[in-house]
């Protein structure tokens, strides 16, 4: 789920960007019984967005990275 909450967030931040790849890891469990966050950056390409989540003491708990068009 947190892993398309990512790509939702790419599609409402870039609503023209076609997505080529997306590619996403987990890093370390959340719970859905405290707020987590979901994050992201364009890269220096123009291309690749880096995302990730973080739980609600900031631990790392998924990266991706969407490649757009």
């Amino acid at each position: 789920m947190i892993e398309t909450l990512l790509l939702d967030l790419l599609r409402h931040q870039l609503p023209d960007a076609v997505v080529q790849r997306y590619e996403f890891r987990a890093v370390r469990p959340v719970f859905d019984i405290n707020h987590f966050f979901v994050c992201g950056e364009p890269q220096p390409d123009g291309k690749t967005i880096h995302l990730w989540a973080k739980d609600h003491e900031g631990w790392l708990t998924m990266e991706a990275t969407a490649l757009i068009k």
